[in-house]
C-alpha cells in the first residue's frame, strides 16, 4: 500500500466484496430514493423555507464511500440469505447508517453527509433531525413492502423494527456518558474491553440485527463467528481513531485509548506535556517525538485487530488472501485520515506526520 489511490483496487480485488459492492449500491439507491418521495415541503410553502432532497455527488457510488456497507453486505453471501434477503438487510444496514452518521453530527457539530437534505441555512443541527425522521419513514416504506410481497410475516416486521432501534441503544448510552465530558480516564485495558466495544465495536454487528432475530434457520455458530470478527475490526477501526483524535478528544475530555495509555502508564508526562496538545485540537501536527512510545503502539494494535478480524473473516467463508487482508488492514489507515501506516508504525515519525 503506497498511496491512498489503491484504496479502491485493493477493496475490489476479492469477488465477494464486487458482488457485495453491486448489491450495495441498489440498496443504496433504494434508500435514496423513498427518502427523495418522502422529503418534500407541503403545497403552499414559501420556496425560500422548503425541503427537498437533492442528489448525492457522484463520488458517492465510488466503493471508497461504501467499504463498511461492502464488508457488512459481504456477511450474508457467507449466511447462505437468498437474494430478497441480502439486499432487505442491506437497505437496512443504510439506515443504520443515516441514524448513527447523523447522530455523531449532533454530537460532534459536523456536517458528514447521509441524505443530500436541500433547505435554507448554514446550521448543521437541522439537516441531521430531518435525515433521522426520513430514514424512519423510509423503515416504515421498507417494511410494509416486505409485507405486501410475502418476504416477511407481520410478526418479523414487528421484531425487525424494534430491534433497529435496541440494537443502537448501548452504543448510544455510551456516547451521552461522555457528553459534557468524562470524571475519570478509564484504563487501556477497560477501553478495549468495554468502552469500544460499546462505542464501535456493536456498530459493526448491525448487519447481524435481522438475520439473528427473524432468520431461526441460519447457523448461530457461524454468525457469532462473523460477530466477533467484525467487533475486532470495528475495535481496530477506533483504536485507529483515537490516534487521530488524540488531542482533539483530550481538549473535549473524551474516553480514548492512547491517552487512557499515557495517563496510567506515564502520569507525570500526562500532566505536564500533554498541555501541549490542547493547543493544536485539529491534529496531531508538531506532535512531541515523547508521544511516540505510545502512538506506535497503539497503531500496532490497531493493525493488529484488523488482521485477526479479516483472519477470523477468512476462516468464516470470506476468501481473502493474505496479502489482501494485509492490504486491506494497511488502507485502513489513508481511510481513516492518519496516511501512510508505516509512518505511524515506525518510532519517531509518527509526531512529523499530518
Amino acid at each position: 500500500m503506497k498511496s491512498e489511490q489503491h484504496i479502491e483496487d485493493i477493496w475490489l480485488r476479492p469477488a465477494v466484496f464486487r458482488c457485495a459492492f453491486e448489491e450495495c449500491l441498489e440498496c443504496f439507491d433504494f434508500v435514496t430514493d423513498k427518502a427523495r418521495e418522502i422529503t418534500i415541503s407541503p403545497e403552499g410553502t414559501p420556496q425560500e423555507f422548503s425541503v427537498t432532497l437533492g442528489e448525492f455527488p457522484e463520488e458517492f457510488r465510488s466503493i471508497r464511500r461504501h467499504l463498511f456497507s461492502v464488508l457488512f453486505q459481504s456477511m450474508y453471501s457467507v449466511l447462505g440469505l437468498s437474494w430478497e434477503k441480502r439486499l432487505l438487510y442491506g437497505k437496512l444496514n443504510y439506515l443504520f447508517r443515516i441514524w448513527v452518521t447523523s447522530a455523531d453530527n449532533l454530537l460532534d457539530n459536523e456536517d458528514k453527509l447521509t441524505l443530500p437534505i436541500c433547505m435554507t441555512g448554514r446550521g448543521h443541527i437541522m439537516k441531521p433531525v430531518i435525515s433521522i425522521m426520513a430514514a424512519d419513514r423510509v423503515l416504515q416504506v421498507m417494511l410494509h413492502e416486505t409485507l405486501r410481497s410475502g418476504l416477511l410475516t407481520f410478526e418479523q416486521v414487528e421484531v425487525l423494527s424494534r430491534q433497529s432501534l435496541q440494537a443502537l441503544l448501548p452504543s448510544a448510552a455510551e456516547e451521552s456518558s461522555e457528553e459534557g465530558g468524562i470524571q475519570t480516564r478509564r484504563t487501556p485495558e477497560d477501553i478495549l474491553k468495554k468502552i469500544h466495544v460499546l462505542k464501535t465495536g456493536i456498530l459493526f454487528n448491525l448487519p447481524f440485527v435481522g438475520p439473528k432475530h427473524i432468520e431461526p434457520g441460519l447457523d448461530r455458530a457461524l454468525i457469532k463467528s462473523l460477530e466477533l470478527a467484525l467487533m475486532n475490526f470495528g475495535v481496530g477501526c477506533q483504536v485507529l481513531d483515537d490516534i487521530r483524535d488524540m488531542s482533539l478528544d483530550l481538549k473535549e475530555n473524551r474516553q480514548n485509548y492512547v491517552l487512557s495509555s499515557i495517563f496510567h502508564q506515564d502520569p507525570a508526562t500526562y500532566e505536564g506535556r500533554l498541555k501541549d496538545l490542547k493547543s493544536m485540537p485539529e491534529s496531531l501536527r508538531g506532535c512531541p517525538a515523547i508521544f511516540d512510545r505510545f502512538i506506535v503502539p497503539a497503531a500496532q494494535l490497531g493493525r493488529t485487530l484488523l488482521l485477526k478480524g479479516l483472519s477470523q473473516l477468512s476462516e468464516c467463508g470470506i476468501t481473502l488472501t493474505v496479502e489482501e487482508r494485509e492490504e486491506i488492514a494497511e488502507s485502513m489507515f489513508f481511510v481513516l485520515a492518519l496516511g501512510d501506516p508505516q509512518q505511524w508504525l515506525t518510532p519517531f515519525k509518527a509526531h512529523r506526520l499530518l
